[in-house]
């Protein structure tokens, strides 16, 4: 299949299209997902939407992200189902690191990491979440709250990284006390 390379898709692609290209994708995301990564691509300074396009006009998939100096940091990326034999996620990855590397990019990083092959190529690290909580009359309120919605329950599938990890028991907090500590 002949397709197509499009570097900047932010005025090429339309927000029916995004619905459209994430019901049609391998692995959607919940609803409403998609369209704050895509309005999140077009609109933010630094922000970026390139896609891959078949010869008849169809979206084979979309990468967003932001660009900031010599760093790319790629967000999501979305392709569509029944080309799992094409690779598509592996073709408009390669397309796209040869972009970026040809306009100056020095590093590029790819939030959630690569499920295949393509991840050798890469020097992988550990990244690891600061959360600060303050200490008052709302935080037993808000933890209450991260408690209910940090777990999956039958009107809600998905749940919030934020809510699951305030509400997860395994972690240990730590007071700062009242004045500021440096953290090495």
């Amino acid at each position: 299949m002949s397709s197509e390379f499009i570097a900047d898709a932010r005025d090429m692609f339309s927000e029916v299209e995004v619905d459209s290209l994430n019901t049609a994708s391998l692995n959607p995301f919940v609803p409403g997902l998609a369209q704050l990564q895509y309005t999140s691509a077009c609109t933010e300074r630094d922000g970026f939407l390139v896609g891959l396009r078949a010869e008849d006009g169809r979206w084979l998939g979309l990468v967003g992200g932001w660009r900031q100096a010599e760093t790319t940091v790629l967000l999501w990326q979305m392709n569509r189902a029944g080309f799992e034999r094409d690779s598509l996620s592996t073709v408009i990855r390669g397309y796209f690191l040869g972009h970026e590397i040809a306009h100056g990019a020095r590093q590029i990083i790819l939030y959630g990491g690569i499920p295949n092959s393509i991840q050798n190529s890469f020097v992988q690290d550990t990244v690891a979440d600061l959360i600060v909580v303050r200490n008052s009359w709302r935080s037993p309120l808000i933890a209450a709250l991260a408690w209910l919605f940090g777990r999956p329950h039958w009107w809600k599938r998905s749940t919030s990284f934020l809510a699951a990890t305030v509400s997860d028991k395994s972690l240990r907090w730590h007071s700062a006390g009242s004045h500021t500590e440096r953290i090495k």
